[in-house]
């Protein structure tokens, strides 16, 4: 029996309504990346139209921005008498993070913008499915930005926030591990710790926090639920207030394997430099330490190397523009020039994109990520990261 001719024209049909859809979608997916690439290329250039797009982009919706990633606190949570946490819904265009990364957030104070570098305290997974991302921030007795945040930010305001950045994340090869934190240095170590908890091939974890009366300890109850819900992790709180400074008895106490373990160090740079010391003489290698430390780095500059350079309360020149601003020794080449009303291009702000590469043609300056000085003959610098001691000279600026 021979089939229809009428079965023949419906498969004849059925076969060109898919053709004609396979084209259609090869024809949406073309023209999508092509929209795609000449939007990516109309932002990469500045101008007058780009800045006036920005403008009424902004106005209609702050979340719109193209030039800067904004970022809306959906809430803030008190952790701490001293540390609250800040839970921000990044614009569409952030593409994510590692545990234990940092993001560099800005914020206008009295008309000035200030940037500081906060770890994200949640995990990529929370990201991925929500959108959501936290950071959490201890204050300091005299820290402009640490204290803003407390007394102006709120639900519904806007922040604006880089791509994530830093090296310091979770190791490929699942080893056991152990985490050494103290104050603020928990936040990224809490990311990483959370992330370990989702993954099925994790070995023994064990977390050493160090601080200095109970009421410090910031996410004391969820690294309490932590420890109580996952079998092979262990929460070490260590209270310097009645136990002392951690040494290396206690370290070994805590943990008598120290030595076969990763450890991941975060916390103030004295915190950090005696752990350190503390655990290469318990055997661990070098190599087996990763580590992140807050505030300013211990720098190899001494006091007689200091001596050798001029004034350091002295002028840093711009010499494109003709402007000069006073300089200390402590702002960086990028936040000299933006508080002498330049606008110097940049990416990450953290020493990484090399976006905000300038040309030094005199003067001595300190890498702040080493703390080592940047070589006379070096030319070429990183703003966001060189600091400048004594007179300096930038020509394309």
């Amino acid at each position: 029996m021979k089939p229809s001719p009428k079965i023949f024209s419906s498969q004849r049909s059925f076969t060109k309504s898919i053709n004609n859809m396979y084209a259609a979608s090869s024809a949406i997916t073309f023209a999508t990346h092509y929209i795609n690439a000449l939007t990516q290329k109309f932002w990469q250039q500045e101008g007058t139209l780009q800045s006036y797009v920005e403008f009424m982009l902004c106005e209609f919706n702050p979340m719109l921005s193209r030039q800067r990633t904004a970022a809306e606190v959906i809430q803030v949570i008190t952790e701490t008498h001293q540390a609250e946490t800040y839970v921000l819904r990044p614009a569409s265009q952030w593409k994510g993070f590692q545990a234990g990364q940092y993001i560099n957030i800005e914020v206008e104070i009295n008309g000035c913008r200030y940037r500081r570098n906060y770890s994200v305290s949640s995990t990529p997974e929370e990201f991925e499915k929500t959108g959501i991302i936290r950071i959490t921030v201890k204050r300091v007795e005299e820290g402009l930005v640490s204290n803003y945040l407390r007394s102006a930010l709120d639900a519904g305001d806007i922040i604006h926030i880089s791509p994530a950045g830093g090296d310091f994340v979770l190791k490929d090869t699942p080893n056991k591990s152990l985490f050494l934190a103290a104050g603020s240095g928990i936040t990224p170590i809490l990311s990483m710790i959370e992330r370990l908890a989702l993954d099925p091939a994790r070995s023994e974890t064990t977390l050493i926090y160090s601080a200095h009366n109970p009421e410090d300890i910031i996410f004391s109850e969820r690294l309490s639920a932590l420890s109580e819900s996952i079998p092979d992790f262990k929460f070490i709180p260590h209270i310097t207030r009645s136990e002392g400074h951690l040494t290396t008895a206690a370290m070994k106490a805590y943990c008598a394997d120290i030595q076969d373990r990763s450890l991941y160090l975060c916390g103030p740079n004295g915190f950090m430099e005696s752990m350190n010391e503390h655990a290469v003489e318990l055997g661990v290698p070098k190599e087996a330490i990763k580590q992140e430390s807050f505030g300013a780095p211990s720098t190899n500059v001494t006091a007689l190397d200091l001596d050798t350079l001029t004034d350091l309360n002295s002028q840093t020149h711009f010499s494109k523009s003709g402007k000069k601003i006073q300089s200390d020794g402590e702002k960086t080449l990028l936040e000299l020039a933006e508080s002498a009303g330049l606008k110097p291009k940049y990416g990450c702000r953290n020493g990484i994109c090399h976006e905000c590469k300038c040309t030094k043609t005199k003067g001595q300056m300190l890498n702040k990520l080493t703390g080592e000085f940047i070589s006379e003959e070096q030319s070429q610098v990183q703003a966001c990261i060189a600091i400048p001691l004594g007179n300096v000279s930038i020509s394309n600026l």
